[in-house]
């Protein structure tokens, strides 16, 4: 039985989706972006403040395909499943970890002939593939 691993967060796109790497088995693209989640409270002195945090989306297929036309600034929900990867960095030679979230669903506000209209994407049952073929820079 698989465990629950469940994560739906909303940001605005901050960096362009990218095409990273396409699977070694289907030809399926890897594209990743970063969203910028922002969280307003009150400090002490009663002065708004802004808590950013910033995220890696990583997604596949035709979720892949169709990310890469949402610009950035583009606000977005997403819906997924967290994933940490790790490696040796080549430069100190620690374990780094890092989690990103990968997309099954993607919903974004996109402007058509000056009108906001939501757009639904999503990805179906996603197969990932752990390690990628082809590399891009």
């Amino acid at each position: 039985m698989n465990q629950l691993n469940s994560v739906v967060i909303e940001g605005i796109v901050c960096q362009e989706p990218k095409i990273l790497a396409t699977s070694q088995y289907n030809n399926d693209k890897l594209v990743t972006f970063t969203i910028v989640n922002h969280r307003y409270y009150r400090g002490k002195e009663g002065e708004k403040k802004d808590d950013a945090t910033f995220l890696d989306i990583q997604a596949w297929g035709y979720l892949a395909e169709k990310i890469l036309e949402v610009p950035k600034g583009t606000f977005s929900r997403i819906a997924g499943r967290l994933r940490m990867s790790s490696w040796i960095d080549k430069n100190t030679g620690k374990k780094q970890h890092r989690i990103v979230v990968c997309a099954e669903h993607i919903d974004y506000i996109k402007k058509v002939n000056g009108k906001e209209e939501e757009v639904a994407l999503d990805g179906g049952s996603v197969n990932m593939v752990e390690e990628p073929l082809f590399m891009y820079s």
